[in-house]
């Protein structure tokens, strides 16, 4: 007989063709959410709030964490608060690859914990293990959004622009690229 492998999510066992309409639903929604403006206005609110690196930092790593149970897929979560932070990262000098490094701290590295995300559906179809069953032993999502924040808070790895130059050229170029 021809079975289909059984994804497990929270404690329903779902069979490819369900997992995959989760899956599509959730990037769905939040597709929606994206096009409707809804996010756009939290994160832009947000945004404004931030008045250091810390803050924007940490307001980029949860912001991404949060946005990955919405979206079934960690670049859309990343996505929306790398257009909306970019330039208050600019603003306060910041160079783009820590918020690069928080968009992964907070999306890429949490994608697997998300039971209906398609990171943790594949996880856990290979591994034929639920994801709240492996989530424990996933140490490096578990700690990785935490040793961020605090790492901004003490200020290391925070890469600033000096000179007015290199900002100029950091911009136009997040610019050409946001604009593809």
């Amino acid at each position: 007989t021809n079975k289909e492998p059984e994804v497990t999510v929270f404690p329903i066992t779902l069979t490819s063709p369900p997992s995959a309409s989760i899956m599509m639903w959730s990037l769905g929604m939040a597709g929606i959410l994206e096009l409707t403006g809804v996010l756009s206005i939290i994160l832009e609110k947000s945004a404004k709030a931030v008045k250091n690196s810390f803050g924007l930092i940490t307001c980029t790593v949860w912001s991404t964490w949060i946005l990955s149970f919405f979206a079934s897929d960690p670049y859309l979560s990343m996505l929306l608060p790398a257009r909306t932070f970019g330039p208050a990262y600019d603003k306060l000098k910041i160079n783009r690859k820590v918020l690069s490094r928080s968009l992964e701290d907070g999306g890429t590295v949490v994608a697997p914990m998300v039971p209906w995300g398609s990171n943790g559906v594949f996880i856990s179809t290979t591994l034929g293990v639920p994801t709240l069953s492996y989530i424990r032993w996933y140490f490096f999502g578990l700690i990785n959004p935490f040793t961020s924040v605090i790492m901004a808070y003490l200020g290391l790895g925070i890469w600033h622009v000096e000179d007015k130059k290199d900002v100029e050229a950091e911009t136009s170029l997040n610019q050409m690229v946001t604009e593809e």
